[in-house]
């Protein structure tokens, strides 16, 4: 019954208070940091705000690089599977932060992205669309073979 209170107050958090501080961190952190580059591919590129999301259009080509806030519901999906499963330890928080972190990796090859080379749209592609995921089912396998190793 822990597990399920606690998975059950993680899920109000992330869809009441985390996804308000993630609009806040994209528009009043991360977007004013990407708007107010000026080299010149940053100039041939359109920057559009949408909740969690930083979307910069290449003029004339159409092609697009993104960052979304991390944390999202990739994340939540694992943690509660992690506080459901493990209540007592905090194996979603380790994620969460894990999370923050390579979310941090992705916004700088981004801004990379937006001031100097495409390449930085492809390495925060790569951080959104597979390590984050791949960070999340890591944790779920790490969490459950504990007890595994600690037996065997």
């Amino acid at each position: 019954m822990l597990g399920l209170g606690l998975a059950l107050g993680l899920l109000v958090v992330h869809v009441g208070p985390w996804r308000m501080a993630r609009n806040a961190l994209v528009e009043h952190v991360a977007f004013p940091v990407v708007s107010v580059l000026e080299t010149p591919r940053s100039g041939a590129l359109a920057l559009a705000l949408t909740p969690r999301t930083i979307t910069a259009v290449e003029r004339g080509t159409g092609r697009e690089g993104l960052w979304r806030a991390p944390a999202d519901m990739g994340y939540l999906l694992a943690a509660l599977v992690l506080v459901a499963a493990f209540p007592r330890r905090p194996y979603w928080l380790w994620l969460w932060g894990a999370h923050l972190a390579l979310g941090a990796v992705g916004f700088g090859a981004f801004v990379v992205g937006v001031g100097w080379t495409a390449a930085g749209f492809e390495a925060a592609a790569l951080a959104r669309d597979y390590l984050a995921p791949a960070l999340s089912l890591l944790a779920l396998v790490a969490a459950f073979a504990e007890p595994v190793r600690r037996r065997g």
